[in-house]
């Protein structure tokens, strides 16, 4: 039984991630571009990797988001709410980005304007990254073949993945 428990509040933990993305971002907090773990705090450029206790207060502050009648638990409605409500919020935000004449509406013509618009956008960003590729391609081809070369070292040396990433990990600290 007490396995079962564990279990049900680590799948639960897991989905409380997936849904209460928003508390963090309420608190001025953003996914930073660094490790696992870390985030940006406010508006400066500074990234700072979060402590296991942060990490745990940040867990139950999220469980508490969720919990809003305070029994402790998180019931199937109490969930579903928030995943609705989080959902209606993004859902709102992206028309917003959208509706680029505030007129509270899209009309046919607007929604394949914002779709060629796009496109055209995601065109000029392909581009952008073939001419870094050409200007830079010897230098990506050399960075992959030495990644190659060292993966292929470390296999024949018997280092077992677990192994290379607690390395890597201290060469990036």
């Amino acid at each position: 039984m007490k396995t079962s428990i564990k279990q049900v509040a680590s799948m639960s933990l897991m989905a409380l991630l997936v849904v209460a993305g928003s508390a963090s971002a309420s608190q001025g907090y953003e996914r930073g571009e660094g490790k696992r773990g870390e985030f940006k705090r406010g508006d400066g450029p500074r990234v700072e990797r979060l402590t296991e206790a942060e990490r745990e207060n940040r867990r139950h502050q999220w469980f508490a988001n969720l919990d809003t009648n305070n029994d402790g638990y998180i019931s199937e409605e109490e969930f579903v709410a928030a995943a609705v409500a989080r959902a209606e919020e993004r859902s709102r935000a992206a028309f917003a980005q959208l509706d680029q004449h505030n007129k509270g509406e899209l009309s046919a013509q607007d929604f394949a304007e914002l779709g060629e618009q796009r496109r055209a956008e995601h065109a000029a960003m392909r581009a952008e990254r073939r001419e870094q590729i050409r200007e830079h391609g010897d230098a990506i081809r050399a960075h992959v073949r030495e990644q190659r070369q060292q993966a292929r070292a470390e296999r024949s040396e018997g280092e077992s993945p677990r192994q290379r990433g607690e390395r890597r990990q201290r060469s990036q600290d």
